[in-house]
């Protein structure tokens, strides 16, 4: 049972981490776009 457990937690993390990974490569994708969209969402960057 402990060895079940430890493999369900060990997919429960590569998803999460995946998914982290997904949401991350999309932001540095759109990060240009946002920015010239909405230059008022980071007033202090320059």
């Amino acid at each position: 049972m402990n060895h079940a457990t430890e493999n369900n937690d060990l997919d429960l993390f590569i998803d999460i981490l995946a998914d982290m990974i997904c949401c991350y490569l999309q932001a540095e994708e759109d990060s240009t776009e946002t920015d010239k969209l909405v230059p008022e969402s980071q007033p202090n960057a320059a």
